[in-house]
């Protein structure tokens, strides 16, 4: 699916829409009769309606029907009243609205899909590719923020991890709305708030089954096709797995067999598929998907901006080919609630912020698991600095080495790292950049640092399906995390911290909204390892790796040393984690070569006649309104 959108002016007969591929778009107009959405979308990932000087579109999985979304707009007399509707909306979708000449567009909290936005001479244009707004503009790479990119594990700490990699093309957050007038006035307001945590362990894991079970019906109600589902063996994705067993015409499960011995997953997902016999089970048998490393090359890399799993690229589109030959669109995954519903040492620490009698008993069962001393255990009980303190400290830590110990990690993030192969130049780019984005002090994504820490890898979450889905998309379907919709993001942060820790069980509230369920999984006291998949990807993928140094793009733009690159690559490792910021730099390299080479290809390429298909139909949609 591809969205450009136009505000209602008579100053978007500018925008150059010949320079775009979309001869075969559709289009929808404002209720003034001037074009709005132009795109290509399929009818079923649309739900509209209309008034007589109001529109709205809802473009992605949502139980939402069309009476239910024209009620809800009938009582919407302003763009600012998209608040409300906005909450009542399940799934995973982009909203886009046109209200008395106002345009106001927005996506999910998690970023699952999002809008840019590009001005271009007076006025700004919407989509929600940013490379479709780099072909409106000079079509630049932003060099200034490539630097930011190579940070690891998760990127760029927020804000930083908005910005984007085309000159001129700006972000529009999670959880943030974009407001263009008709006199081309514009604004980004915050349209979404974390909740507070208030629910009871029960009532909240009440609030939690509701969510997920609204989430898979998005992707399942009314529906005749089955429905695709990871089913590891975790507890994540079997939960989703029953869950859709429930709901949807037929379902097919597929579990990727681990290398390592030592990994119990297919044990589990064998034990717990006794319990669906009536789901096709497909079993990637050990060793016969693609291996990790294997695609490094720049034939469909995504031009958006780089894939924050790229050294996977394969592995998804195997997945993507799976799910299509089922029959199925859907495809579901367990991603995001690892970070929603296991609690870590922030829950604790915000919660003896609040009430130190509840933190003990958990403080004492951490500091025996993870073997604290007592100078580490004293840091639980310390006060966080505010968030624009912590994010200029951070500028301080970029070259530090990665603690891998099992001492407390309190801070608002995990956080960033440059690899050792950025040179001091990366470095130092990246220090200021942090050093001025917190002299602005930004707000946190939640005043909790817990819940801005669960926010913003909720967010690593919903960007990384927003790449994978561009893979998927080649054979027709989409990869979904249902845990990663606003609603199931907000039940899971509308439970008590010290619910949270229920019991000591690993996902006490998700265990409790599963009970009766699903079965098995969540007695387990063990989790699956995948690092033999990494060592094994490496020593395959290592001749492509190590060719890749020969010619690097990151080293021509003075951010990366080759050498010290390749020798991290060619080496020996007792554990993967030297292995962990491989992937940013991975991901960054491909896409640097792949927009270069696009850029090349536009500037070589003769120009695209102004006759489209498209520029006609927009044309006779301006002849119309005269």
């Amino acid at each position: 699916m591809t969205l450009l959108i136009l505000p209602d002016s008579d100053n978007t007969r500018s925008v150059e829409l010949s320079r775009l591929e979309l001869d075969n778009a559709q289009v929808k107009l404002h209720p003034s009769g001037r074009p709005w959405i132009i795109g290509d979308w399929s009818a079923e990932d649309l739900v509209e309606a209309e008034l007589t000087d109001a529109r709205i579109c809802l473009f992605g999985p949502t139980t939402t029907s069309k009476e239910q979304l024209k009620r809800m707009f009938r009582s919407v007399t302003s763009t600012a009243d998209i608040d409300t509707l906005a909450q009542r909306i399940d799934g995973s979708v982009l909203l886009a609205s046109s209200i008395g000449g106002t345009l106001r567009v927005q996506g999910p909290v998690s970023t699952a899909s999002k809008f840019f936005f590009l001005t271009e001479g007076k006025t700004a244009v919407v989509s929600d590719r940013a490379h479709v707004l780099s072909q409106l503009s000079t079509g630049e790479i932003n060099e200034a923020n490539l630097a930011l990119a190579l940070l690891s594990p998760y990127g760029a700490p927020w804000p930083l991890s908005e910005e984007t990699l085309w000159k001129g093309v700006v972000s529009v957050p999670g959880g943030y709305a974009l407001t263009i007038q008709a006199n081309g006035s514009r604004s980004i307001d915050r349209w979404w708030h974390p909740p507070g945590p208030e629910f009871s362990l029960e009532q909240g894991a009440a609030r939690v089954a509701h969510a997920i079970e609204t989430a898979v019906s998005a992707r399942t109600e009314g529906s005749q096709r089955p429905v695709c589902a990871d089913f590891s063996g975790g507890m994540d994705s079997t939960t989703l797995a029953f869950f859709a067993a429930d709901q949807a015409a037929s379902l097919v499960t597929v579990h990727n067999e681990p290398l390592g011995d030592a990994n119990d997953d297919t044990s589990w997902a064998e034990r717990c598929a006794l319990e669906l016999p009536n789901a096709t089970h497909v079993k990637i048998a050990r060793g016969s998907g693609p291996h990790l490393y294997s695609n490094l090359n720049v034939d469909g890399v995504d031009l958006d901006g780089p894939s924050p799993f790229a050294r996977a690229r394969d592995t998804y589109d195997y997945l993507a080919q799976i799910t299509a030959r089922a029959g199925a669109k859907y495809h579901l995954g367990g991603v995001g609630a690892d970070e929603l519903f296991q609690p870590t040492v922030l829950t604790i620490v915000a919660l003896a912020q609040t009430d130190l009698k509840k933190t003990l008993p958990h403080v004492r069962r951490f500091r025996h698991r993870y073997r604290w001393n007592l100078r580490e255990t004293r840091t639980i009980f310390s006060k966080i600095p505010r968030f624009h303190r912590w994010l200029a400290s951070s500028s301080d830590m970029l070259e530090s080495p990665r603690t891998w110990s099992s001492a407390p990690d309190i801070d608002w993030e995990v956080g960033p790292r440059m690899p050792p192969w950025a040179t001091s130049q990366a470095v130092e780019e990246v220090r200021q950049r942090i050093i001025n984005a917190a002299s602005a002090q930004p707000e946190p994504l939640s005043p909790l640092p817990v819940d801005h820490s669960i926010i913003r890898l909720m967010q690593v979450n919903g960007t990384a399906m927003r790449f994978n889905n561009k893979i998927a998309a080649r054979h027709g379907v989409r990869l979904e995390a249902p845990f990663a919709d606003d609603r199931v993001i907000e039940a899971a942060l509308s439970v008590r911290l010290e619910a949270r820790l229920a019991d000591g069980r690993p996902k006490a509230v998700l265990e409790r909204a599963t009970r009766g369920r699903v079965p098995y999984v969540f007695d387990r006291t063990t989790k699956g390892d995948y690092s033999a998949e990494i060592y094994d990807g490496l020593k395959q993928g290592r001749p492509a790796l190590d060719e890749l140094c020969d010619d690097l793009a990151l080293g021509k733009a003075g951010l990366v040393s080759a050498l010290t690159l390749r020798r991290i690559i060619t080496g020996l490792h007792p554990d993967v984690r030297p292995l962990t910021p491989l992937d940013s730099t991975i991901g960054l390299e491909l896409w640097l070569r792949a927009a270069k080479k696009s850029r090349s290809d536009s500037l070589s390429a003769a120009p695209r006649q102004q006759n489209s298909a498209l520029t006609q139909k927009i044309k006779q949609i301006w002849e119309a309104r005269l």
